[in-house]
């Protein structure tokens, strides 16, 4: 079992050696939604190596509806971070269509449940 779902190593080698992992095992993409924390901005090696595997899509780009919510998904509990890059990732196959992509800012009593913004999608098997 390999959990996409978590953070994938930050160092060059390990993280491309489990994004090779990843698109070599084609039961794993179609099984799952890999998504989460990829620490790594839209224009570094990782999501880049993502971006160009063909067959898994950046569900922010293929929305049906525009984007909900900032762009940013990490705040590092710092509310005054402004930022237009992502750290987070849901990535789906050509079979799965994105209706709805939104990145939640919701607070409970002024406090976010994590570093990261949630993100959510609407999606349609």
């Amino acid at each position: 079992k390999h959990d996409t779902g978590d953070h994938l190593l930050v160092t060059g080698f390990l993280l491309r050696g489990e994004l090779q992992y990843i698109l070599k095992s084609p039961t794993i993409v179609a099984l799952s939604i890999p998504d989460g924390d990829f620490n790594a901005f839209p224009t570094e090696e990782p999501i880049r190596i993502l971006n160009d595997s063909g067959f898994l899509n950046d569900s922010y780009k293929i929305t049906k509806e525009a984007p909900f919510g900032p762009v940013c998904t990490y705040h590092g509990y710092d509310s005054t971070i402004k930022t237009e890059e992502r750290l987070d990732y849901i990535w789906v196959t050509d079979s799965i269509q994105i209706d709805k992509y939104g990145v939640l800012t919701n607070t409970l009593y002024g406090h976010t449940p994590s570093d990261h913004f949630p993100v959510m999608v609407v999606a349609e098997f």
